[in-house]
C-alpha cells in the first residue's frame, strides 16, 4: 500500500537538496542554536527559524513527497493540509524523538513519518485509557448477551480501544452476534488500525498486534461529526473528541448529535470520555446543555458521559 515508486524516490530527492541547502545556509549565517528537544524556543527564535527555514516551504515540499507516496491525496496526514505548526521547531515537538531536529529523510523513513504525522504522540491514543467508561461498558454489555450488538467508534484513532471494547464486549456479552466498527478521519489511521501496523511506534504496535486476529472489527475513514451508517448501532463510542480542539462548536454538536441520534439503536446509549485539561470542561458542558435540550437523558461526569434517548437513567461509572 505504502510503496516507494522512482516519483516517490524523486520528490524526495529534490526535498533533501533544497533542505539541505537551507540547513547548511542556516549553520553559516543564522546565528542561533540549532533546536534539540527541551530548548526553549521564544518567538524571537522561531522568528529566526522562519526567516531561514519557513515551515510553508517545508510543508510544501513534503506535502509533494506524499502526493508520490500515499494512494491519495486524501491520504496526506492533517498537518500537512493545514496550518498546524507555526515553525520548523513546532513541528519537531509534535514528533517522535527520531525525527527531531531534521529536515531531511532516508527513503525508509517515509512510512514511519507520515504516519507519525497522522498519528502524533500527543493524541496518546491507547488501551486502558478510559477505566470509568470501562466500568460502565461492564455493568451495560450483559444486556446484550445472546443478540446483536453492534459498537460504532467514533474518533477511534489507530484502533487500539476499539479493539479493547470488542474484546470487552465478548467477554461481558457471551453470545452476542458482535460488529465493531471504528471511525477516524485520517486515512493513515484506518490503515494502521487494519493492519495492526504502527511504523513509527513498535512498542504500541506490539500492543495493537496482542488482540485476537478474528475480533470483528472492521475500521475505515470518515468524519466523526458526519458519519452515518444504514444500520443502528446499540453502542455509539466518541472518546477525546467532544468537547476537545476538533469538535467545539454549537453548529458541530448539534450535527454530531443529531447523526448520533439517527444511528442509535432504540435502546442503545452514547458513551463519551475523555482527558482534557479543566479548561475544556466548559465545552463539554455546553455539548451537554445541548445534548438535553435535544432530548437526550444525560448522566455521569463531564470526562465520563453517557446518553440515552430513551432510558431514564444509565448507571454512572
Amino acid at each position: 500500500m505504502l510503496e516507494l515508486t522512482p516519483l516517490t524516490i524523486e520528490r524526495l530527492a529534490a526535498h533533501n537538496l533544497e533542505w539541505g541547502v537551507r540547513w547548511r545556509n542556516w549553520l553559516v549565517h543564522a546565528e542561533a542554536p540549532w533546536w534539540t528537544p527541551g530548548l526553549v524556543c521564544p518567538p524571537s527564535l522561531k522568528g529566526r527559524y522562519e526567516c531561514w527555514l519557513p515551515v510553508r516551504e517545508f510543508r510544501r515540499t513534503l506535502r509533494a513527497v506524499g502526493r508520490a507516496f500515499l494512494p491519495d491525496e486524501s491520504w496526506l496526514p492533517y498537518p500537512l493540509t493545514h496550518s498546524a505548526w507555526p515553525s520548523l521547531p513546532d513541528f519537531w515537538a509534535a514528533l517522535p524523538a527520531r525525527f527531531a531536529s531534521r529536515v531531511q529523510f532516508q527513503p525508509e523513513e517515509l512510512a514511519a513519518l507520515f504516519c507519525a504525522l497522522a498519528d502524533p504522540p500527543r493524541f496518546g491514543t491507547d488501551a486502558g485509557r478510559y477505566p470509568r467508561q470501562r466500568l460502565l461498558l461492564e455493568c451495560l454489555l450483559p444486556d446484550f448477551a445472546g443478540h446483536p450488538l453492534r459498537i460504532l467508534d467514533l474518533g477511534c484513532g489507530i484502533g487500539l480501544n476499539t479493539l479493547e471494547n470488542a474484546v470487552l464486549a465478548q467477554e461481558h456479552a457471551p453470545g452476542a452476534q458482535l460488529t465493531v466498527l471504528g471511525v477516524t478521519s485520517e486515512h493513515l489511521e484506518a490503515w494502521m488500525a487494519s493492519q495492526r501496523i504502527l511504523p513509527h511506534d513498535s512498542q504500541r504496535q506490539t500492543r495493537l498486534r496482542r488482540y485476537p486476529a478474528a475480533l470483528p472489527v472492521c475500521f475505515c475513514q470518515g468524519n466523526a461529526v458526519t458519519f452515518c451508517s444504514p444500520a443502528p448501532f446499540d453502542l455509539i463510542l466518541c472518546n477525546g473528541l467532544v468537547g476537545g480542539e476538533y469538535l467545539c462548536q454549537d453548529s458541530d454538536y448539534r450535527v454530531f448529535l443529531q447523526n448520533c441520534a439517527r444511528q442509535l439503536a432504540p435502546r442503545g446509549a452514547i458513551l463519551l470520555a475523555n482527558r482534557f485539561h479543566t479548561g475544556r470542561r466548559v465545552h463539554v458542558e455546553r455539548f451537554v446543555a445541548l445534548a438535553k435540550q435535544a432530548g437526550f437523558t444525560v448522566s455521569g461526569s463531564w470526562q465520563c458521559l453517557a446518553l440515552s434517548a430513551r432510558l431514564s437513567s444509565i448507571r454512572e461509572a
